[in-house]
């Protein structure tokens, strides 16, 4: 996953180095990842590790990290989903 976060960062045309992050880290929230990255980030966990992630249901503080992603994947108890109460008041 560390490799396609890195090849996203240099096939978006950036000169300055991909700055060091943490797995917990937002990546989206730190600026490494933006809205056409994640795409590409999500098409690439879908077609790696053969899962479909619905895109409606993931939770973005947690999935932009290194370990949201691996809990994702892998469909840990971790799994970033929102859930269907979340977000109503």
């Amino acid at each position: 996953m560390t490799e396609c976060i890195r090849s996203t960062w240099v096939e978006s045309g950036r000169d300055d180095p991909l700055p060091q992050f943490h797995r917990q880290d937002n990546l989206f929230d730190l600026g490494i990842i933006d809205s056409l990255a994640a795409v590409d980030v999500i098409e690439f966990l879908e077609d790696t590790y053969g899962v479909t992630i619905d895109v409606l249901r993931i939770d973005t503080e947690s999935f932009f990290s290194l370990d949201g992603m691996y809990a994702c994947v892998t469909g840990r108890s971790a799994t970033p989903e929102k859930s269907p109460a979340e977000g109503q008041a």
